[in-house]
């Protein structure tokens, strides 16, 4: 995996869903149906009856089911324009970013910059 990218968010996001999917490797998956917007993005079911999105990259797909390659959780973060931290993975139009705080989900990819360049100036 590449080195953690430096980023500020640009666009405000709230997170969608408040108890999203997560599972562990080897956890089998029902898969629903693929994101039209952000494709390589299914709705998937766990075991634990969680629902979310996960990227195509977590799954072993076969036919309408899937087994977990990784540990993954698909919460999402709720940030405010000019919040730092740093993009740790990106995937078909979404990323995986870590707040200066330490929490951690994953963004829109049209809502953060990557860069140390931006200075609060930019954001106005």
């Amino acid at each position: 995996m590449p080195e953690p990218a430096s980023a500020i968010v640009v666009k405000s996001y709230v997170a969608q869903y408040s108890d999203p999917i997560e599972f562990a490797p080897g956890e089998l998956i029902e898969l629903e149906r693929e994101d039209p917007e952000y494709p390589g993005w299914w709705w998937c079911r766990a075991s634990t009856g969680k629902e979310g999105w996960v990227h195509d990259s977590f799954l072993e797909r076969s036919g309408r089911k899937a087994k977990g390659l990784s540990a993954y959780s698909a919460r999402e973060l709720s940030v405010s324009r000019g919040e730092r931290g740093q993009i740790l993975q990106s995937l078909d139009g979404w990323v995986c970013f870590r707040l200066e705080s330490g929490l951690q989900g994953w963004l829109p990819e049209t809502h953060v910059e990557r860069g140390d360049e931006l200075s609060e100036e930019d954001l106005l």
